[in-house]
Order: structure tokens, then C-alpha cells, then sequence
């Protein structure tokens, strides 16, 4: 068989926390145990860990004959596989979950977000072949099939452009779910919008950064 690799210093991150994972998520998991939603969730390197931490359970239990669900989603997500591993995976996820409810996998990114972009694809690294989820500059939501290739400028794009041709890309537009703008600020609202002192400050500070920089940013 193939030995697959993944990001060195994603991996070193995610060893530290299995000993967290087989005291008290593995248990869970267990046959005999009630049906629950394992989620994973992860932003930034958080989201890489979470990735591998999610690949880790995937791999190692048959989600269609227990009673557990597991959702992972990262936002933010910096890539973690090496290209090779991510093109295997994506073969077993379109075999094995075609035909299970069971396992999701979701990738968030904002807009402009640089960290996704890294490391560089020419260092053959990528992405898990998941759904893709981007919160556009206009604060929509838009759902890729799959992404990996300039995505953000694709959503932007398309969403502009209204397509709904879900076959024209392997990374096309597929559907596109208006955003609640009033609940998000833009620099002229953020007085009007802050919960409080802190979060109008934090506002102030982010809006000022460039937008591959900002948008990795988490917001409140």
C-alpha cells in the first residue's frame, strides 16, 4: 500500500491531542453506546487539526454500522494533506459516503482569506476533498461541490453573475443562500452594530488590516 503524508507540523500538533481523543471521544463511540453527533469543529491550525483529527475517526470506525454521525468543519483552514493523500481520500469519501448519511465533511473560508492558500500547491500540498463553503465580500453564503483552485474568486463570481449551472466545474457554483447583512458589520456600522466597547474596538482594528489578512480574522 501507498504511505500517504500529511503537513509535518499539522500532524506533530495533531499527535498532542490523541491522548485527549482516547480518553474521552473514542469511548463515545463505542457499539454499545446511545446515537450522538461527534462534531469537530477548528479554525486556522485549529482547522487542520481538525481536519486530521476527523480523517483519524473516518478512518478508523465503519459509520454505517454504528449509531454515531460525524460532522467535521474547519474555517479558516490552512491545507494539511499532501496531494497525493487528499486525490485517495477523495476516491474513498465519493465510495463510502455516497451512500451514508453519517459522514460530513465542510470547509468554511471568508472571502479573501490567505491561509487556505497555504502551503502552496506547488509544494503539493492540498485541501480534503470536502464541500466548500465561502462567505462572499457581499456577506452571502455560497456552496462549492469541491475547491481547491482560486475558489474565493470563483464564488465571487458566479455569485455576481447568478449562475446555476451545477455542472459547468468540478469547483462550480452550486447554490447560493442570501446572507443576513444587517447582522454583519461594515466599517460605517460598527458603533451601531458593537455589542460593546470591546467588540467596536476589535471591529476598528480588523477593518483596517487587507482583506487577506482580515478575513481570516474570526468574527464576533
Amino acid at each position: 500500500d501507498a504511505k500517504f503524508r500529511v503537513h509535518t507540523g499539522f500532524y506533530n500538533n495533531f499527535l498532542a491531542i490523541v491522548p485527549f481523543l482516547q480518553q474521552y471521544v473514542l469511548p463515545l463511540i463505542a457499539k454499545d453506546q446511545p446515537p450522538r453527533k461527534i462534531r469537530v469543529c477548528g479554525h486556522s491550525l485549529g482547522g487542520a487539526i481538525a481536519t486530521l483529527t476527523g480523517v483519524y475517526l473516518w478512518q478508523n470506525y465503519d459509520w454505517n454500522r454504528i449509531p454515531q454521525q460525524l460532522c467535521v468543519v474547519s474555517a479558516g483552514a490552512p491545507r494539511p494533506l499532501q496531494t497525493d493523500m487528499a486525490q485517495a481520500l477523495d476516491q474513498q469519501l465519493k465510495q463510502e459516503c455516497s451512500t451514508s448519511d453519517n459522514v460530513a465533511f465542510v470547509r468554511v473560508r471568508r472571502n479573501q482569506d490567505a491561509i487556505p492558500t497555504l502551503p502552496l500547491r506547488k509544494m503539493g500540498f492540498g485541501h480534503f476533498p470536502m464541500a466548500a463553503t465561502f462567505l462572499t465580500a457581499n456577506h452571502d453564503i455560497v456552496l462549492l461541490q469541491q475547491d481547491d483552485k482560486d475558489s474565493h474568486k470563483m464564488a465571487n463570481r458566479n455569485h455576481a453573475a447568478g449562475s446555476k449551472d451545477a455542472n459547468e466545474s468540478p469547483r462550480c457554483f452550486v447554490t447560493r443562500i442570501r446572507g443576513r447583512r444587517g447582522r454583519v458589520a461594515a466599517a460605517k456600522d460598527i458603533q451601531s452594530l458593537a455589542i460593546n466597547d470591546a467588540e467596536a474596538d476589535y471591529w476598528q482594528r480588523t477593518q483596517g488590516f487587507p482583506g487577506p489578512i482580515r478575513d481570516h480574522f474570526p468574527t464576533l
